[in-house]
């Protein structure tokens, strides 16, 4: 369970890295995400 945490630590620390390298380097980041969404509907028990 440990070497997951850790695992994931290091990638979260370095998609943090990139992250700051481009906000140092001046790029702005997108004000929006576009992201899919998908709805169903059962019958009608649904309220």
């Amino acid at each position: 369970m440990d070497k997951n945490k850790s695992a994931r630590a290091r990638i979260r620390a370095s998609w943090a890295g990139r992250m700051l390298d481009k906000l140092n380097a001046g790029e702005q980041f997108p004000d929006s995400y576009s992201y899919p969404v998908q709805v169903w509907k059962l019958g009608g028990l649904m309220h």
